[in-house]
């Protein structure tokens, strides 16, 4: 029974962490990028690349889902980078210690809880993505589209991962610098790949020490619009992001931050 209590508790914890990040003015943000995003995207020739109207499906999706994910990300490296900070700001941690739960419990509860609202607010930024795909061509799948949304989790499970751990190392700052910097590399991998390409001597070095630890969060978005459009699948920046969930994994439980 005992065992039962403190199992409900931490759960608890996830949920509340859960509620806090959802709230209105978070939601309010959210919402008005979601509209923002449909506006932009909904009507025939609104937005232009090299002066020629985005007026079909493909065009459509392959520029309103990169930039659907990245204010995505965003959104759940602030959300995540605040969470831990502010328990023990408000020393709200030394009324869960006293309950006999653990750090690492405590932590990963938290953690649990922010990818829960990061995906939340992913799922609102989505909504034009499912607009779009109905706006431009009727035959759409939408189980495919729902299929991109997943293949899509595993990037804002990442940086939300990345957010919270460096967070509890250093704070607010620590957490959104770095959830910052794996996001704007993460999508602009290719394009780093690109100018690596062009470079020479130290640069050259930084950029592919840089591209190695950063996993490609753009080339999984090209994993779902590949899946979409029924072209031949490749799962490596699958992996690296999947190693990147692990490796943020064991930082948030091996390091161990004082009860104060």
């Amino acid at each position: 029974m005992k065992y039962l209590l403190k199992e409900l508790e931490i759960m608890t914890i996830s949920k509340i962490i859960t509620r806090k990040n959802l709230k209105f003015k978070n939601l309010i943000i959210g919402i008005i990028i979601s509209l923002l995003l449909g506006f932009l995207f909904y009507g025939s020739g609104t937005l232009t690349i090299n002066d020629k109207p985005i007026n079909s499906f493909d065009g459509a999706i392959s520029t309103l889902l990169p930039i659907t994910m990245f204010f995505s990300s965003v959104i759940a490296t602030f959300v995540s980078a605040n969470s831990i900070p502010d328990e023990y700001n408000n020393k709200r941690n030394q009324l869960i210690y006293i309950r006999g739960i653990k750090q690492v419990e405590y932590h990963l509860k938290i953690t649990l809880g922010n990818i829960m609202s990061s995906v939340f607010f992913m799922a609102i930024l989505f909504i034009p993505v499912l607009i779009i795909g109905f706006r431009y061509d009727n035959n759409i799948n939408l189980l495919k589209l729902i299929g991109v949304f997943l293949l899509s989790l595993p990037n804002i499970i990442f940086i939300s991962l990345v957010s919270t751990s460096l967070s509890n190392i250093g704070g607010f700052l620590l957490g959104a610098i770095g959830g910052m910097l794996f996001t704007i590399i993460g999508y602009f991998h290719e394009i780093l790949d690109f100018l690596s390409k062009m470079t020479e001597g130290v640069l050259l070095k930084i950029i592919e020490i840089v591209l190695k630890i950063t996993p490609n969060l753009y080339g999984v978005l090209n994993i779902g619009k590949n899946y979409l459009f029924g072209n031949k699948l490749d799962f490596k920046a699958l992996y690296s992001v999947g190693i990147g969930i692990i490796v943020a994994i064991i930082v948030l439980i091996v390091y161990k931050r004082k009860n104060d």
